[in-house]
């Protein structure tokens, strides 16, 4: 009862300006203290008097030291050394004006000012300080002795015994909702190990490789380190969840409430945590300097990728960002976005069009005279553009087409293309018409006629993306599963949405035309083992909590992915793991009076033949087919392996 109690009003009843009272209280009592030790604890030299004449003097004094350190500020149940030193400094401003106090009355202030000795004021700044230290730490020690005395106790590792894992540790014991027993700190420096931190062993993370997380009945692992490589923390989340142990880590320090680590903000290790590679440290020191002051375009504005091309390009302070979307809501909520973070003298222009309308498009080009554009619009969820051919059709070749004869017409600087790795040997429509659009901007870059450079970037799969495999995954665990793969050996490559965006940056800024960036992905990752590892890292069972089901490849979907032809030559960069992809050589003019056929045939054509028509084209006079077998349902073209 008493701990309920104090839960729901400790907040209400101990306020500042209670603390502040109690803190002068203990400034006054502190007085005749000081005067028993200066007179050997003679009540004969007690003087009423001089004790109301001290009070008078030292109360205001103390007062302003408190005011201006705010120590009253701080919550008492969570005094930390920080708030010590703050009391200290408090009280140690109204030592230092009562010794000069004294030093006026030595200079002809005797009258106006009570003469106290130094040896007074100093016993009473020292006793000022402990009792208001002690206080706090007392009432700090009541507090969790009668709120987490019948708590249960969740036993803790922080692997990390730095910085990071310091303020870990202190946002565990800040927290009133569990009781965290820090079992022990984990380290792999040879200098840390064998110490004590805080009073905490710091003990080598090696232990790990054995049973220790269930000989010591560890809860729960939280990793407090910033540099810490994808394999590291993948072997790491192996031993926990061997031994059923749950994994956290704190997130980085721009996403700390108010500059503070809580406890709240430690969240579980997730699987796209362990998916990410290395990151590829690509090169940004001309970035900004060839982006800054420009108009730059993005169309997709409003999807996964082109959100955080316009992101990273207003944090390169680029004159103005012009956002093209057709969803009007994703596209007004990423312009609040923006308005809001901005902090450079960044524009935000949005425009809800559609990149098919040719003569809205060019009001807006028109209006804004972008210098360069990135172009994301476009359908990229394989099996609905399965089911609507004409659709990708429409968007992905001739909405691209509209943009890039726009750009030529209108001097754009650069123009860089948004592709995928399923343009590479195509087996779905969505891939097909994308390989489309690649080679239209290659075929208008080949002809020299303009001085818009084309460029385009290609990559594979995109953590957290719109359609990413792993939102999914998720909401069939949370609804109990069963989580459905198509087929036990798929496996896709993946990337993070910064780095993918970054590398569409940097494209912009080397590219000098024509060129086709990849970049190595490093390994595949088989879908179904991401699957079980999701499972478990959730507090489940593969098979017994949540079952897998497999369900056969969808339309148009592949086992394994491509990055690039076998016809494609390869060009080192810069950096090892950037390439830039040469496309064999093709019959232009062929290409431009097919485009200008199928412009006519996709009004025309049924979808099965306009599908046909188009895959048969892309292998025989682009490159070469990946065997596309096509079927016919309920009056839709379906394209699978």
């Amino acid at each position: 009862m008493l701990r309920k109690f104090i839960l729901e009003n400790s907040s209400k009843f101990i306020s500042h300006w209670l603390i502040l009272a109690i803190d002068l209280s203990v400034v006054a009592v502190s007085m005749p203290l000081a005067y028993l030790i200066v007179y050997n604890l003679s009540l004969d030299q007690l003087s009423l008097e001089a004790i109301y004449a001290f009070a008078l003097q030292a109360g205001p004094l103390y007062l302003l030291g408190f005011m201006i350190f705010q120590s009253h500020k701080g919550i008492v149940r969570h005094t930390s050394l920080a708030d010590a030193l703050k009391v200290f400094g408090a009280a140690f401003m109204g030592g230092c004006a009562m010794v000069l106090l004294r030093i006026a009355s030595d200079n002809g202030a005797e009258n106006l000012i009570h003469k106290f000795s130094y040896a007074t004021i100093a016993i009473h700044f020292f006793l000022s300080v402990i009792f208001l230290i002690s206080l706090r730490f007392f009432v700090k020690i009541i507090y969790f002795r009668l709120v987490r005395g019948n708590m249960k106790y969740e036993r803790v590792l922080i692997y990390g015994a730095g910085l990071t894992g310091m303020l870990t540790k202190g946002s565990l014991m800040r927290d009133d909702k569990i009781n965290y027993k820090l079992v022990a700190f984990l380290d792999d420096s040879p200098n840390k190990i064998g110490k004590l931190l805080e009073g905490v062993h710091v003990m080598n993370a090696n232990v790990l490789k054995g049973g220790f997380l269930v000989t010591h009945k560890i809860d729960t692992l939280i990793i407090a380190m910033t540099n810490f490589s994808s394999d590291k923390k993948n072997q790491l989340v192996e031993y926990c969840l061997r031994d059923k142990v749950d994994v956290k880590q704190t997130p980085p320090v721009k996403d700390w409430f108010n500059g503070q680590l809580e406890a709240r903000s430690i969240r579980k290790v997730k699987i796209e945590d362990l998916l990410q590679r290395a990151p590829i440290q690509l090169r940004t020191e001309n970035l900004q300097a060839k982006l800054s002051g420009k108009v730059v375009m993005v169309t997709g504005a409003a999807g996964s990728i082109g959100s955080e091309i316009a992101r990273q390009l207003t944090l390169n302070n680029v004159s103005k960002v012009v956002l093209v979307d057709q969803g009007e809501t994703p596209l007004y909520e990423l312009n609040y976005e923006l308005q809001q973070s901005v902090k450079s003298r960044t524009r935000v222009m949005p425009y809800v069009a559609s990149v098919l309308n040719e003569e809205r498009m060019e009001q807006i080009i028109r209006a804004e005279k972008p210098e360069v554009i990135y172009h994301a619009a476009a359908y990229k969820h394989v099996p609905m553009m399965q089911d609507h051919p004409t659709e990708a059709i429409q968007t992905n070749v001739f909405g691209t087409k509209v943009m890039v004869d726009l750009a030529c017409k209108y001097d754009v600087d650069k123009f860089v293309l948004v592709s995928t790795d399923k343009a590479v040997n195509p087996s779905s429509v969505m891939g097909m018409t994308k390989r489309m659009a690649e080679v239209y901007v290659q075929c208008i870059e080949r002809t020299r006629k303009f001085n818009t450079k084309f460029i385009t970037t290609r990559f594979g799969n995109v953590l957290g993306s719109n359609g990413s495999v792993i939102p999914l995954f998720e909401k069939q665990i949370n609804s109990g599963g069963p989580i459905t793969i198509t087929h036990p050996d798929v496996t896709r490559y993946f990337m993070t949405i910064p780095e993918a965006c970054h590398l569409v940056l940097e494209a912009g800024v080397m590219g000098q035309g024509g060129e086709l960036f990849t970049f190595d992905m490093g390994q595949p990752v088989k879908i179904v083992d991401m699957a079980r590892k999701m499972i478990l890292l959730s507090g489940y069972q593969p098979d017994r909590d949540i079952e897998i089901q497999y369900i056969g490849l969808r339309k148009g979907e592949k086992l394994y992915e491509e990055l690039h032809y076998e016809t494609e030559e390869h060009i080192t960069t810069h950096h090892p793991q950037i390439l830039i992809t040469k496309m064999p050589e093709f019959d232009i003019n062929g290409v431009f009076s097919y485009l200008e056929k199928l412009s006519d045939d996709r009004v025309q054509m049924e979808e099965m033949e306009l599908i046909s028509n188009l895959k048969d084209f892309i292998g025989q006079t682009i490159a070469p087919s990946a065997g596309i077998r096509l079927s016919y349902s309920k009056g839709r073209a379906l394209a699978t392996n």
